[in-house]
């Protein structure tokens, strides 16, 4: 009987415990941080590509959309992340996601 409840408690406790999805509950989650940045760089990349179009609207929003993430994620409070069950998204303090950091490594 106690062997059932080690086990059970031990599946419980499987993986980080820190940011759960607020919707379903589920430990499976993801952060999106970084993902602006990359947003922004590829549309300076298709900026380039593309003729005159790309030229003139693309590449200089891809520019001020990339440099806007750069200084953006240090200053933001909050860091969002997405469930990898129900595809949820929320935000979490950066004093929980340091925390989350740590746990999966």
């Amino acid at each position: 009987m106690k062997q059932q409840e080690s086990k059970k408690q031990h599946v419980e406790t499987k993986g980080q415990d820190i940011v759960r999805c607020p919707n379903c509950g589920e430990n499976k989650v993801q952060s999106q941080k970084g993902m602006n940045a990359l947003i922004g760089f590829e549309m300076i990349g298709l900026g380039i590509i593309i003729p005159v179009v790309g030229w003139f609207v693309l590449l200089p929003v891809g520019i001020v959309w990339f440099i806007a993430a750069l200084l953006g994620t240090p200053l933001a409070k909050n860091v969002t992340f997405r469930c990898q069950s129900c595809k949820h998204t929320f935000k979490v303090s950066k004093e929980d996601f340091k925390k989350y950091k740590e746990a999966i490594k």
